[in-house]
């Protein structure tokens, strides 16, 4: 109820539940009561890449896009860089009412004018 629309947890193991309660992470107890949406780290990842992630997925939202593409478009940078660990691109998770909800209008202004 305060105008928050997105939680970005980069924590390792910040979307993982008990193993018992595996859907009741830090993450999922956001998004369940009502926050829009939360991004958080399933297992363990290195610094360098949950860096590389979160500069990439807020580029891409600043740019206009829906949560579930900024997600993906972080994933392919991970997934093509040559630090981190070669699995670490599948570590970050976005939990969404909506992935299809864009936070951001797209403004190339602010973004100047990055590539896609």
């Amino acid at each position: 109820g305060r105008g928050v629309s997105l939680v970005f947890l980069n924590a390792c193991q910040s979307g993982t539940g008990r193993r018992a309660r595996f859907n009741q992470g830090v993450a999922q107890s956001l998004v369940a009561p009502g926050l829009p949406a939360a991004v958080a780290n399933q297992y363990s990842v290195l610094d360098v890449s949950a860096l590389a992630f979160a500069r990439r997925f807020y580029a891409r939202l600043a740019q206009g896009d829906p949560l579930g593409d900024a997600a993906r478009a972080a994933r392919r940078t991970l997934r093509r860089a040559r630090t981190g660990e070669r699995i670490d691109w599948a570590v970050p998770v976005v939990y969404a009412r909506d992935p299809a909800l864009r936070l951001c209008a797209a403004n190339s202004a602010v973004t100047g004018g990055e590539p896609r």
